[in-house]
């Protein structure tokens, strides 16, 4: 994700029934930048997943399949 602005910021995941799964991290300032988010689902079941990035002044949306072969 990119910020054009310093801003507190909010990661977090949650399944097709919007229920929250994971909250990757909750920072207090993240300065103007772009990041890149690094995420480990192996405790999540096969499935469609959203991935939020919250700031205070926007939502961002991004949709994730997790699909495991055992």
């Amino acid at each position: 994700f990119s910020l054009p602005y310093n801003d507190k910021v909010k990661v977090e995941i949650y399944n097709n029934i919007g229920q929250k799964v994971e909250q990757i991290f909750e920072k207090e300032i993240f300065k103007n930048h772009i990041y890149r988010i690094e995420f480990n689902g192996k405790q999540l079941f096969n499935g469609i997943y959203f991935l939020v990035v919250k700031t205070s002044y926007e939502t961002k949306v991004s949709k994730l399949v997790v699909s495991k072969n055992n």
